[in-house]
């Protein structure tokens, strides 16, 4: 029980008439990078509370906040709220951009809803065969599926006016509290159910990977991302590290065996020179304890944190990156943090 309560604590803080301005900077040195701090009062963002970042092909930020969805093009920031438009909440949980550039949105508790540039449109329990208005994170496929993660209700398929809700009634999913789903090149599918391991939906079918048949030692995936190499990463509660799979061949990296400072691992991706970015944490049965951003590039763990960069604070909630190397961090309460190499 300690341990269930310990993972929804850690998750809740992992989980139109258009305001446009232009933002000062907040600049510091970030070793040989630079660190550009865009919070509420320096910039046009309406809420501190930074819960994903998505970016689409014309360089733009999209950022789900907790005041509403916010669009960045580098100088003009663009708010979306419930006073200013049709998006259903401002309370949002993740944001993503389809092949169209349409962008899609996954809300704390009232369904998801897509925006193609002009006008939205809103899925809810009210209009739609959504099972829950609780959604935790939202991705499209190559396919034009649209995958939602939902809080006790397991996911939804979207393909046009078919819906298809898996759960662990009819699929092998074995929670149906789900945290995320991440997409690959090759169009596979990875979700992570709470505490139940990895599962791999794969040309329509399902795959469970988890500490009973593979070398998975932990089923709480805190995160997942796979690199342009065809490998694979996870991070885990703290005591396992971050994991890598290479084909057949299990890595990890733990605080006994490697200068990773922390075993606690959340948000990874990876940048365009393939080094591994990801947030470590610690914790006891209490406290979430952020430790900051860190670099792994195969050999060395860099952490960037408060104490030795210009980073306002080590709680970091999500990491996006761009083609041309930036790097745009977001915060729990201290905003958006630009990390430019």
């Amino acid at each position: 029980m300690k341990k269930i309560i310990l993972v929804l604590f850690i998750i809740s803080f992992s989980a139109s008439v258009i305001l446009s301005q232009e933002t000062g900077d907040s600049v510091a040195k970030l070793n040989n990078s630079l660190c550009t701090v865009y919070n509420s009062k320096n910039s046009g963002l309406p809420n501190d509370v930074i819960r994903d970042i998505a970016v689409d092909k014309n360089s733009n930020k999209w950022i789900a906040t907790f005041g509403g969805l916010v669009k960045f093009d580098g100088k003009n920031w663009t708010v979306f709220n419930t006073s200013n438009s049709e998006i259903p909440a401002d309370s949002l949980s993740s944001v993503c951009v389809d092949f169209h550039q349409n962008i899609w949105i996954s809300t704390l508790s009232n369904g998801f809803a897509m925006f193609d540039g002009q006008k939205w449109q809103s899925f809810t329990t009210k209009n739609s065969p959504l099972p829950t208005d609780a959604t935790w994170s939202i991705k499209t496929d190559d396919d034009d599926n649209v995958w939602v993660c939902t809080s006790g209700k397991g996911v939804i398929r979207v393909a046009g006016k078919d819906w298809i809700n898996y759960n662990t009634a009819n699929s092998k999913i074995e929670n149906n509290f789900v945290t995320g789903i991440f997409v690959d090149k090759e169009n596979n599918k990875w979700i992570t159910p709470a505490n139940s391991g990895l599962l791999l939906y794969k040309n329509n079918f399902w795959k469970n990977i988890n500490s009973t048949n593979s070398k998975l030692p932990e089923n709480h995936i805190m995160a997942f991302d796979a690199d342009e190499s065809g490998n694979f990463w996870m991070g885990t509660l703290p005591g396992v590290g971050l994991i890598k799979v290479s084909d057949t061949s299990w890595f990890f990296y733990t605080e006994i065996n490697s200068r990773i400072p922390a075993s606690g691992v959340a948000s990874i991706t990876h940048d365009r020179r393939g080094n591994i970015l990801f947030v470590a944490f610690e914790s006891d049965l209490q406290k979430y304890l952020p430790l900051g951003l860190v670099k792994f590039n195969g050999s060395d763990f860099i952490n960037y944190n408060t104490e030795n960069s210009g980073l306002p604070t080590n709680d970091i909630t999500v990491i996006a990156t761009e083609k041309n190397g930036n790097i745009w961090l977001g915060t729990n309460f201290e905003g958006l943090v630009l990390f430019k190499e």
